[in-house]
């Protein structure tokens, strides 16, 4: 026997709760579209009332259930590819103020130099003899890279920083996506169920189906694409390392600096 514990509601958060009814919103709204053509099964209702409606129950969550699932495939998919074609890659380390902070934060025997060496111009002659041509590709070559080199050490540099001062991640946002899944699951049913029903739906309902699905999928695209880059600019991050050094520069002294 398990032991009776008393379930404690208030531990229930809105998406726990949102995560459990969003397939009865979907799946009653296809339910409801196929009723609409099988009135036989509203006039005969007092035959077996009870079992009726424990399969139209059933029914209802069981079809919401599919529909949110595959809905929540395709807006992810679709919000994947625009944020692949859209979204430009976060580089903060290209500007110079965010590596002055950077440089004074890591201190000079760790920071790379801040600014970027200047790219040597094409078209130098080249020496006759085999030793000093072999040289002088090494430099050319090295001088060739060194730009390249600077941005990747930067780039290093800002992915350690990152993972020193994580940004926080926004418990809404995983609230938020789980209701526009369940919003564009709605269009999608809303859809299915003016199809179903065989009857003459008004232009409305399609525009209002067509409406609900397309700002589902813009704003969701929006939500993931600020999870996935929470802080694109480098801002949060030089805020961060702004106290840091704030804080670092108290805790010295000012006989210490």
């Amino acid at each position: 026997m398990f032991p009776l514990q008393p379930i404690d509601l208030s531990k229930l958060s809105y998406a726990m709760v949102l995560d459990i009814v969003a397939p009865i919103l979907p799946g009653g709204t296809i339910v409801l579209g196929w009723l609409s053509n099988h009135e036989a099964v509203w006039t005969n209702l007092h035959d077996e009332r009870t079992l009726k409606i424990i399969l139209v129950v059933f029914a209802m969550y069981v079809a919401g259930f599919v529909m949110l699932y595959l809905t929540a495939f395709e807006l992810g998919g679709v919000a994947l590819a625009v944020l692949i074609r859209t979204t430009e890659p976060s580089q903060p380390w290209k500007n110079s103020e965010w590596r002055r902070l950077a440089y004074k934060f890591l201190g000079a025997e760790l920071s790379p130099p801040v600014e970027e060496p200047p790219a040597e111009a094409s078209g130098q002659p080249l020496p006759a003899a085999a030793e000093s041509l072999s040289r002088t590709i090494k430099e050319n070559f090295a001088k060739r890279m060194a730009p390249l080199n600077f941005q990747l050490r930067w780039q290093r540099w800002y992915e350690i920083l990152r993972a020193r001062f994580p940004m926080p991640q926004n418990p809404q946002q995983a609230f938020t996506n789980l209701y526009f899944s369940t919003l564009n699951s709605i269009g999608w049913a809303g859809l299915i169920s003016a199809w179903v029903s065989f009857r003459h739906v008004d232009w409305f309902v399609w525009c209002a189906c067509v409406l609900t699905i397309t700002i589902s999928h813009a704003s969701f695209t929006l939500n993931l694409k600020q999870q996935q880059q929470p802080d694109p600019s480098g801002d949060q991050l030089a805020s961060e390392m702004l106290k840091a050094i704030e804080t670092r520069d108290l805790d010295a002294g000012p006989g210490d600096s």
